[in-house]
């Protein structure tokens, strides 16, 4: 009955976004009281006080996914389990800047071939979809994405091996209430990727850590933001912007995360706010406030010593799409544009089209 509660409370804000904009929540921090020792969930909706949570060391990363890890098949999870136990975002203290650390260089490689791509490249991708039989917004977002994220692959792992787009785009653990078949399935895909690339060069760790983070937590929020911006661009070439008029931004106004979720491990008081040991906080990245959102006060990258270290990739990628939206010469009149696909509490927002 808790479990439906806290899914309820994660659908009536998430669930009923919009592509820029949150339902209106009258109230800034809601509670659900667990049930006999479990710990209470407390929902933030107030970026204010989000980021002062994000800040705070009170507040650790929370390992949303070991309850469900508990209940499948170690080897039919594996490779997740290795994601959860390396990748820094699930980590605290030292163990998070080590891996920090170790994870900063082959971003920087990500970075380094993403500034290799010949804009007419992406140019390219766009303009063949925009030539396709009916055309969308996410499928012009899911094209581009992909062709992205398997450069970078490429670079990380040292080979040719292509990535199968079930892969790319079926990989998804953040879920609040995964199913064990569901996490089976995602190491599977996963699975099959790492063996092809296996059967050629063993990545070193870094290499395997940086493969894994673009495969469980890359393409989801990117492809959001790429399909957002693609919507910007659609309503720009069909609205018949005026001579002059500015062409739409590189920005992330768009929180591509709808939420994150942090644990609180001693009693404390954020904004007058009461929060004990043990609460399991889930803190939109937006103003769940029914207002747009706005540069200045959305977290699309986190905030605080967690702050998305693949930010400056995230960036680069976005700035090749836009360069491919600013030069496809293809008719943007027959394409569709693509909205936020209703009813989703998945932490990641996902666009029409999705799996």
């Amino acid at each position: 009955m808790r479990i439906l509660r806290i899914l309820h409370a994660l659908q009536s804000v998430v669930g009923h976004r919009t592509e820029d904009t949150f339902p209106e929540r009258a109230q800034p921090v809601e509670f659900v009281e667990g049930e006999g020792d479990s710990p209470r969930a407390v929902f933030v909706q107030r970026t204010g006080i989000a980021r002062k949570i994000l800040e705070d060391p009170i507040f650790e990363q929370m390992r949303f996914l070991d309850d469900y890890l508990a209940l499948c098949d170690p080897q039919q999870t594996g490779w997740i389990r290795y994601f959860m136990d390396h990748n820094p975002e699930f980590l605290n203290g030292e163990a998070h800047r080590n891996q920090s650390r170790l994870l900063r260089p082959e971003l920087a490689r990500c970075v380094r071939r993403m500034d290799a791509v010949p804009p007419g490249e992406v140019v390219a991708l766009v303009d063949e979809v925009l030539a396709s039989e009916g055309p969308s917004t996410f499928a012009i977002a899911r094209k581009v994405t992909a062709h992205l994220f398997g450069c970078c692959l490429q670079e990380v792992s040292g080979t040719g091996v292509t990535v199968d787009e079930e892969v790319l785009f079926g990989v998804d653990i953040f879920l609040p209430f995964p199913r064990p078949a569901h996490l089976h399935r995602c190491h599977e895909r996963v699975e099959a990727y790492l063996a092809a690339v296996r059967r050629i060069r063993e990545p070193g760790p870094a290499e395997l850590l940086l493969l894994l983070t673009l495969l469980m937590m890359g393409t989801a929020p990117t492809v959001a933001a790429v399909n957002w911006a693609a919507n910007r661009w659609l309503r720009h070439a069909t609205l018949g912007a005026s001579p002059g008029a500015p062409e739409p931004e590189v920005d992330f106004s768009l929180a591509p995360t709808s939420f994150v979720m942090r644990r609180c491990t001693q009693d404390t008081v954020v904004e007058s706010h009461p929060f004990r040991r043990g609460d399991v906080v889930y803190l939109f990245l937006g103003e769940a406030s029914g207002c747009p959102l706005h540069r200045l006060n959305s977290l699309p990258f986190g905030a605080g010593r967690h702050t998305c270290s693949g930010q400056p990739l995230s960036r680069r990628m976005l700035e090749l799409a836009h360069a491919g939206f600013r030069g496809a010469r293809g008719d943007w009149s027959r394409v569709q544009a693509s909205g936020v696909v209703p009813g989703r509490s998945s932490a990641f927002v996902k666009f029409e089209g999705t799996a």
